[in-house]
């Protein structure tokens, strides 16, 4: 939280794959603080504290838990209830996307470092392990029956045209978990106002982006939601 406490916008973190709520922001560099904002980094199911507790990545799991935070957020004194934002990365970009599609209160969303269709590239092209690790998320063993039941319905497609909310779409060149086809497409659909950003030569990650002078775009993000 801001010091002091102060009634001020608030940015919901939603973690990729294999984080988990600790991973952002930085104690010793907390990027929301420095612009005004407060900052609530989520466990949703499948992920770190969840995990523990068996509350699987599965359905609209994700969206509900997301929308139970953006109610608790709503009765916080300290909380512009106008001014909630949802900001995912990798595999929360997806569920960022999901998530305000649901649940419509968010006043923006940032959907980064892309993963927009985890039952297209991420599930049959790429890595094992992202299958693997997921299907641990979500509570199975069995492969063809996690493709059946979960898998096959992960994906924004046929969600997007209900987000209301300004979003911004942040994606590389040549991600590998999201061909570029896909975030255009993504785009495409959205019927609310939009931005994409495309970071030419750039693969999954945005860290350190020789197109912004060596920097990581998560400051970038903030200024966006600060403009």
């Amino acid at each position: 939280m801001l010091p002091g406490r102060r009634k001020a916008p608030v940015v919901i973190y939603v973690p990729g794959m294999d984080q988990s709520k600790e991973i952002f922001p930085k104690v010793s560099h907390n990027i929301a603080l420095a612009r005004g904002f407060h900052v609530l980094a989520m466990d949703g199911p499948g992920q770190g504290s969840s995990n523990l507790q068996k509350i699987r990545a599965v359905g609209d799991n994700y969206e509900r838990a997301g929308a139970a935070v953006i109610s608790y957020l709503m009765k916080r004194p300290e909380v512009d209830k106008k001014k909630i934002a949802i900001y995912g990365i990798s595999m929360g970009s997806y569920w960022s996307l999901r998530l305000s599609s649901y649940d419509h209160r968010a006043a923006a969303v940032v959907s980064s470092v892309a993963c927009f269709n985890p039952n297209n590239t991420i599930f049959t092209q790429s890595s094992p392990r992202f299958k693997q690790m997921f299907m641990y998320m979500a509570g199975y063993q069995d492969e063809d029956k996690f493709d059946d039941e979960v898998a096959r319905q992960m994906t924004v497609r046929g969600h997007l045209h209900k987000i209301k909310s300004p979003t911004l779409l942040s994606t590389g060149e040549f991600d590998p978990l999201c061909p570029l086809e896909d975030a255009i497409e993504a785009f495409g659909e959205l019927k609310t106002q939009k931005e994409l950003w495309v970071f030419e030569n750039q693969y999954h990650m945005q860290r350190h982006l020789p197109n912004l002078g060596g920097l990581d775009n998560y400051a970038y993000i903030f200024d966006w939601l600060n403009s």
